[in-house]
């Protein structure tokens, strides 16, 4: 079934592929008719949140319309001079907090400005005000989100299939002196999809981790950027580590928390693609990082070692899963028709969904393989039938392919 007929000529979005291509992967086998109604549910239920979560933002900025006008003190951080700057600014504040945290209340706040919509946000302050204690950590966070944003901006100027974004945090000093933390309201759905201590999220989303793994990149080891939250790819409440611990507050784990992060990370296509040095967790079948939430760092309690960071090396890793005798040579990659990065790309995804460690996938991890490498919707249905389709016809004569049987069909050596 082409694109068109099923979408009436128009261009398809990805919820639509996604179920398309589930549709085909039932059709071929490679995934049970109760699994892919499932999924199907799930993409439809995530874009009714997403809708809905539309017209609250709609439904909270006519709220907050009848309030009163304020003017307060808005004071950022600008990374490229590493100077703080204010200016005034009127507002429209909540009086009722909308969410109470152990340590903080939420309230929603317009943010006004001449001439242009006003902005919905979300103003944090602190249960107990310590004024020079809140102002210290406000202003940590601040400058955090502002780094985050500047290697954001190196990440995007690569050329990734999705760009990231980090929302823009500021204070702000209202008349009385009590100070606020400041971000955009982002409506939709809130995922985590790393902490600060190695736990990737259920997600296994790329984007996220390999922005991580390039911030690490970027600064040339002297920091990275981990605690990747929030809505799609747009992100929040980030945390950094920088090798000697200084800054950034409580979640900074030094050295041992970047470490952390290359326990747990396995490089994927985007890594690839921005030309990231390739790393495979040296330990990934024992998932070490049970827990999601953002660690603190301990109080003088000297940490374990972390497990070595594994740079890839081609003849070494072909012993482990033995795809073939000996290593795969250049003559070898060159015949496959790909390069000994997009070979090193395959590996890993195959070698993390390979459950058993016997170098073998069945039918459905066969298409949670495929899902993963096509995880941004850069293929049509079509190529992905077609690619199925020849899957298939190795299925027919056993229950499980081998990596060369994998690497042949994917790129069309079969």
């Amino acid at each position: 079934v082409s694109t068109q007929s099923t979408w009436g000529g128009q261009r398809p979005s990805a919820t639509e592929k996604m179920e398309r291509k589930l549709e085909v992967a039932c059709q071929k086998g490679f995934i049970s008719p109760e699994k892919a109604a499932k999924r199907k549910q799930t993409l439809r239920d995530r874009l009714g949140n997403r809708r809905r979560a539309e017209s609250t933002a709609q439904q909270l900025l006519a709220s907050l319309e009848s309030l009163p006008v304020e003017e307060v003190t808005k004071r950022w951080y600008d990374w490229e001079t590493k100077q703080w700057k204010t200016e005034r600014i009127q507002i429209k504040l909540s009086t009722r907090a909308f969410a109470e945290g152990a340590m903080r209340l939420a309230h929603h706040v317009l943010i006004l400005a001449p001439g242009k919509e006003a902005t919905l946000c979300v103003a944090k302050i602190m249960r107990e005000t310590r004024e020079q204690k809140d102002r210290d950590l406000y202003e940590a966070d601040a400058v955090m989100q502002a780094a985050c944003r500047a290697i954001a901006t190196a990440f995007n100027s690569k050329g990734p299939v999705k760009r990231v974004e980090f929302v823009d945090c500021f204070l702000l000093e209202r008349y009385d002196r009590t100070l606020w933390a400041v971000e955009p309201f982002i409506s939709g759905k809130y995922r985590k999809y790393n902490n600060n201590y190695g736990y990737v999220g259920k997600d296994h989303r790329n984007t996220p981790q390999a922005f991580s793994h390039f911030s690490h990149e970027y600064t040339k080891g002297r920091m990275i950027v981990v605690d990747v939250q929030g809505v799609d790819d747009v992100y929040t409440d980030p945390q950094i580590h920088t090798m000697d611990g200084n800054g950034f507050g409580g979640g900074n784990l030094g050295q041992e928390g970047i470490d952390r992060f290359f326990t747990t990370h396995w490089c994927n296509p985007i890594c690839i693609m921005m030309g990231l040095p390739i790393c495979i967790p040296k330990f990934a079948k024992q998932k070490i990082a049970k827990v999601d939430g953002t660690v603190a760092k301990p109080a003088a309690v000297p940490l374990p070692g972390a497990p070595d960071q594994v740079v890839f090396k081609l003849s070494e890793y072909l012993g482990a899963i033995n795809p073939k005798v000996g290593a795969a040579s250049p003559n070898d990659l060159a015949l496959l028709g790909i390069t000994e990065e997009q070979f090193t790309a395959l590996v890993a995804a195959y070698s993390e969904l390979d459950a058993n460690g016997d170098g073998r996938l069945s039918r459905e991890e066969v298409f949670a393989l495929t899902e993963k490498i096509d995880e941004d919707n850069q293929n049509g249905v079509d190529a992905i039938s077609s690619l199925l389709e020849r899957f298939a016809v190795k299925f027919e004569r056993q229950d499980a392919i081998s990596f060369v049987d994998f690497l042949c069909i994917w790129t069309g050596n079969e």
